[in-house]
């Protein structure tokens, strides 16, 4: 919905982010533990973070390089013409950070807990509440010792089972392994659809009579929408929880957007706007993210 100003996004973003808390924490509760269950995840989880916060951070730089070349270059006449008060420098970052938060825990329990959980089971297999007890474990991979020096003997531990279908973290509780279901097929269609859903929901329908800039900037967005939806989609079907996800989306969102909202005071409506510069830092942004794909694509297959 349209907010006017920063304080009316933050509200906004409030009640949506309640919303899904409530909905996630009524459908799959344990997405919204705090911990990881496995070194292997915490590396997915530094991977993820670094590799998207610097895709924010360059982005963010792409804007301040932008305005500075609009001023001529002039250092000084730059902060006099664009930059605001440092009260309301201060107040803007404030509502930012809080807006950003939100939206990550909103946007993230809507799109991944709920949508891939959702969308698992509509193509038929569950995630995050999988328990198996050791037993079943065993019966299904033909393993007969359970523990070894404290730690799970299946040849599988720590990587995957019946052809790279069951993700094993090897965490185990009192007579019970967690087995989340990492990368089988339902949940690659999952992260796809869900993927797809959260860049159409990013990408306004532009203008018929729009021009071409605007049009390719509609389409960059939209895959830029669509990677990051696939990288987080990724992270959240290997940790199974909730704020990963959320806190490295409000970062990047933090980096991505800050200098454009604090030069303006408002949330950008839209970056299919007609300027070169937004060109530039989408396609930029499109470039690392899908470097970033490539490089876990592997793993996922």
């Amino acid at each position: 919905m349209p907010s006017d100003t920063l304080l009316a996004a933050l509200l906004q973003e409030a009640v949506l982010a309640l919303v899904a808390l409530v909905a996630a924490g009524f459908a799959v509760p344990d997405s919204l533990t705090c911990c990881t269950q496995s070194v292997q995840q915490r590396d997915t989880v530094r991977f993820a973070g670094i590799t998207l916060l610097l895709t924010g951070l360059v982005g963010g730089a792409i804007t301040i390089l932008t305005w500075y070349f609009a001023n001529s270059g002039n250092g000084a006449g730059f902060v006099s013409a664009v930059l605001p008060s440092a009260v309301d420098l201060m107040e803007n970052l404030l509502l930012l950070l809080g807006i950003c938060l939100l939206t990550g825990v909103y946007e993230e329990a809507f799109m991944r807990v709920l949508g891939i959980e959702a969308f698992e089971q509509a193509f038929g297999q569950g995630g995050a509440a999988s328990r198996r007890t050791i037993g079943e474990c065993d019966a299904r991979l033909g393993v007969s010792e359970h523990v070894v020096g404290g730690r799970p003997a299946h040849p599988a531990a720590s990587g995957y089972a019946a052809g790279g279908s069951v993700g094993i973290p090897g965490e185990i509780e009192h007579d019970t392994v967690k087995l989340p279901i990492a990368f089988n097929p339902a949940a690659k269609r999952a992260i796809l659809v869900s993927a797809l859903l959260f860049a159409l929901l990013h990408v306004g329908a532009p203008d018929v009579s729009a021009g071409q800039l605007v049009l390719l900037q509609t389409a960059l967005k939209f895959g830029q929408a669509l990677l990051f939806g696939v990288i987080l989609g990724a992270l959240y079907v290997r940790t199974r929880r909730l704020w990963p996800c959320a806190f490295i989306h409000a970062g990047f969102d933090v980096l991505y957007m800050t200098p454009n909202v604090l030069l303006t005071g408002t949330m950008p409506e839209t970056y299919a706007s007609g300027a070169v510069g937004d060109t530039v830092l989408l396609a930029v942004s499109v470039l690392m993210l899908s470097g970033i794909v490539l490089k876990i694509r592997k793993e996922i297959a």
